[in-house]
């Protein structure tokens, strides 16, 4: 979870802008352009704050990066969490939470996760720490469902469901069309289900 304490202002004058919103923003921009693309000077724009107020709630570009990425990373996860409760059947949940991390419609621009991981994650401990703990909740959340299905290997398995999800996000990346996206992921389902 998003740790908002750090984005606690200190007494005096109130804040003149949602934190979570700015943080939304600072996402979005490095998410379209990367973190080595994203100048301070746009990150600050794009979040709508002035200089003084993102120093004084985010201390820096990397704080942002990271704080952004356990945002994108925690809605992520609830958004799993909530399809996998609410079906009962392990096989369906697990289709549809494969489906919502593939996100077939969801353009070129990837996934924040991975494209933080190919940019920043073999060179950066905080950014791979993160995905580490992304990529094994999400493992862990997978497992019993694998194993009400008669999967041997429930982590190998939930590991290689986490490998097809990211092959296709690359494929949708290079512009794969919607329907190809799904069509490969269900292909992939139907091999290791």
């Amino acid at each position: 979870m998003v740790d908002t304490s750090s984005l606690a202002r200190p007494t005096g004058r109130p804040r003149g802008f949602d934190a979570a919103d700015a943080l939304r923003a600072a996402r979005d921009l490095f998410w379209r352009k990367g973190y080595e693309q994203s100048t301070l000077d746009e990150l600050i724009a794009a979040m709508g704050i002035s200089r003084s107020s993102f120093y004084a709630c985010f201390t820096s570009k990397h704080v942002t990066l990271a704080r952004a990425l356990t945002l994108y990373s925690d809605e992520a996860y609830a958004k799993l969490v909530a399809i996998v409760t609410l079906h009962a059947d392990p096989g369906i949940a697990l289709c549809l939470a494969m489906e919502s991390l593939a996100d077939a419609t969801g353009g070129r621009r990837g996934c924040f996760l991975a494209n933080c991981i190919s940019e920043l994650g073999p060179h950066d401990a905080e950014i791979d720490r993160i995905v580490r703990a992304q990529i094994s909740r999400i493992t862990d959340l997978f497992c019993p469902l694998l194993t009400a299905i008669g999967h041997d290997d429930p982590r190998g398995t939930a590991r290689l469901l986490l490998a097809l999800a990211l092959g296709v996000i690359g494929l949708r990346k290079i512009g794969l069309a919607p329907g190809d996206v799904l069509e490969t992921l269900h292909t992939g389902l139907n091999t290791i289900l």
